[in-house]
């Protein structure tokens, strides 16, 4: 088949990506940023059962990949950019999200644990630990203690950094890895559908 068959008005192209339209543009990021905080949430509840080092941010990326291909079918959105971009999206938000939930947990059990001590005499409270003040703070304390990879090795510093920078890229390379693949299914512009 030729191009000029391909894309005569009689016969819609269903092998091309669907059009852009900014209204769904608009709709898309957001829901693609909601399927990624519902990503981070589960991964952050998961984490406590099953978290293998390497394994686990690429079940996290696969589950938000896989959500964001169910609503991309489901609402019948077929922009390959688009659906790409709000991958990548969710993506930057299960990572973020996973750290600042982490984080207010943390913060949370500090503030707790000294809020039970409160009637202690003031030279014991002085020693008490701080909730921190920020996400960064709580990032940079993270680093400083550590990270444990198994029962002899914690990464310090910046090889906690690095590992959770491959944890990213793991997250967002296995979300890729699901969503391109189906946008590369035919789509009618025509008639808007899978």
């Amino acid at each position: 088949m030729n191009a000029e068959a391909a894309a005569s008005p009689e016969k819609p192209d269903v092998l091309a990506g669907g059009r852009f339209d900014w209204l769904t543009f608009a709709i898309w990021l957001p829901a693609s940023a909601l399927l990624g905080g519902l990503g981070a949430w589960v991964a952050v509840e998961g984490q406590f059962y099953f978290a293998p080092l390497l394994l686990f941010p690429i079940l996290v990326g696969i589950g938000v990949g896989a959500m964001n291909v169910g609503l991309m079918r489901l609402a019948q959105m077929g922009n390959r950019q688009t659906a790409v971009l709000g991958a990548v999206v969710a993506a930057a938000v299960a990572v973020c999200g996973q750290h600042y939930l982490d984080y207010r947990h943390d913060a949370a059990a500090i503030q707790q644990r000294n809020d039970a001590v409160k009637g202690a005499p003031a030279l014991l409270l002085q020693d008490l630990p701080q909730p921190p003040a920020s996400l960064a703070e709580y990032m940079r304390r993270q680093a400083a203690e550590g990270r444990p990879l198994g029962k002899s090795v914690v990464l310090k510093g910046w090889a906690a950094w690095t590992s959770w920078g491959v944890d990213a890229l793991l997250v967002l390379a296995a979300s890729l890895l699901m969503v391109i693949p189906a946008t590369r299914q035919p789509y009618c512009n025509k008639c808007r559908s899978w």
